[in-house]
């Protein structure tokens, strides 16, 4: 037989065997304070965009992922959204050099942080011993407040409602008053400290709401606009508004972000935007009462078709 031929015979008698990628992905997931967290799943997502792998934590917060490509990966650690802490993810590389890789990732998850998101507010800056006031609010559905978050592409808003078929009155001479939803702050991180991909706030109404005393922000010589209206002894006025529009609210309602990252102190504020009710009206209201011998002069200035203000000024 030719030794040509005898080679190719041989050869045709063997055939390719690849030997099988795999890389595996542990490690732990714990909170801020290291302790382990459960209820944890753990994604890894290619560089296209598809998920390469998932699967929980056990009891002490361990995990393991099995990978059979090369590549780069996003690693995610979250947990489910009623379970209220931020997610975090790492990126990670494989090259072609081995088929057999370990590579641990360990993820530390904050909690979300408690805020608070204002509905109403009603202000009034009066002298108690002669000035009365009340005021209050009626609504037929929802009342809400758009809160912008942050993110690679484009703001994560949320629309923070509350929704009531009725009124809320009181009366009161100190301060003002503001109505609240309580809610939390969230988001996602990556591995570098101190650095937030995303945020934004979250609540379901579940807690309901805070009706809170407050005090003005604006002095009546910082107000651009309003009237002024002089009251006899016994007079009274009632300031009542219809919301309509939108308003975006000044930094004394934005909502503050202080968190810390991996050990590095993220800040940053998330704007509110009151939102206008209509079809569904929602009246707010104070009134003022003169119960002196003489004649006081108020200003009344109603800030963004939302917000009220009053003050007594002589």
């Amino acid at each position: 037989m030719p030794v040509v031929l005898f080679f190719i015979l041989i050869a045709g008698m063997f055939s390719v065997v690849l030997i099988p990628v795999n890389i595996e992905v542990y490690g732990t997931v714990t909170d801020n304070e290291g302790n382990p967290l459960d209820h944890v799943y753990v994604e890894v997502y290619s560089s296209d965009g598809l998920k390469a792998a998932e699967g929980g934590v056990g009891s002490q917060g361990r995990f393991s992922l099995l990978l059979h490509e090369y590549g780069e990966y996003e690693v995610w650690a979250a947990m489910r959204y009623d379970y209220n802490y931020w997610a975090q993810f790492q990126k990670v590389k494989f090259e072609s050099q081995e088929n057999n890789v370990k590579q641990r990732l360990d993820f530390r998850l904050i909690r979300d942080v408690p805020c608070n998101v204002t509905l109403i507010a009603q202000f009034w800056t009066v002298n108690s011993t002669h000035t009365s006031i009340s005021f209050g609010y009626a609504q037929q559905g929802k009342i809400a407040t758009l809160v912008e978050g942050i993110g690679p592409d484009y703001p994560y808003n949320s629309i923070i409602t509350y929704t009531t078929y009725g009124s809320t009155e009181g009366s009161s001479s100190e301060g003002g008053h503001i109505l609240l939803q309580p809610c939390s702050i969230t988001g996602c991180y990556s591995d570098t400290p101190g650095s937030v991909v995303s945020c934004h706030v979250k609540g379901d109404g579940t807690m309901g709401t805070l009706g809170l005393p407050a005090r003005d922000y604006l002095s009546p010589e910082n107000a651009s606009g309003g009237w002024m209206e002089e009251l006899q002894p016994g007079d009274y006025r009632e300031l009542k508004i219809w919301p309509r529009s939108n308003y975006t609210l000044p930094d004394a309602f934005s909502v503050p972000v202080d968190v810390d990252i991996l050990g590095k102190r993220f800040q940053t504020i998330l704007r509110c935007t009151m939102l206008g009710t209509n079809p569904s009206p929602l009246s707010i209201w104070v009134s003022v009462t003169n119960l002196d011998s003489v004649a006081h002069s108020y200003k009344f200035f109603v800030e963004g078709g939302h917000i009220i203000h009053i003050w007594e000024i002589s």
